[in-house]
């Protein structure tokens, strides 16, 4: 006999695997192409549940804490979760889409496109 809630479980459980590894692989490439003076924009990337409010995180000018924030953030995400990968700093727009005298960086493109392409 088949056990259908069995199968649907670890295609659930698969799914969401995969889902964590691509959102892990973008959440990096945003945090990798994020310039770093004192290390603060880095810093501001988070993952967070849909709703949930993103709060004043330390400079991290390698990147290497909010990556491991972020992969525990992904860890604990379910399948029932919406959630935002966002930066808190108040001018990660303007870094991220640049201004008439500094090109933009365009870590967010360049994380939602590697998104696209692996889904």
């Amino acid at each position: 006999m088949l056990d259908i809630d069995k199968i649907l479980k670890e295609t659930e459980d698969i799914a969401m695997n995969q889902i964590r590894t691509v959102l892990s692989h973008a959440t990096n490439i945003a945090i990798d192409n994020t310039p770093s003076d004192s290390g603060n924009l880095k810093g501001q990337w988070q993952v967070v549940k849909k709703g949930s409010a993103m709060s004043e995180q330390p400079d991290d000018a390698s990147g290497a804490r909010t990556k491991i924030s972020a992969q525990s953030a992904l860890d604990a995400m379910t399948i029932e979760d919406n959630i935002t990968i966002g930066n808190n700093a108040p001018y990660a727009r303007i870094v991220n889409d640049g201004t008439n005298k500094r090109r933009g960086s365009h870590m967010e493109e360049k994380a939602a496109s590697f998104i696209r392409r692996a889904l």
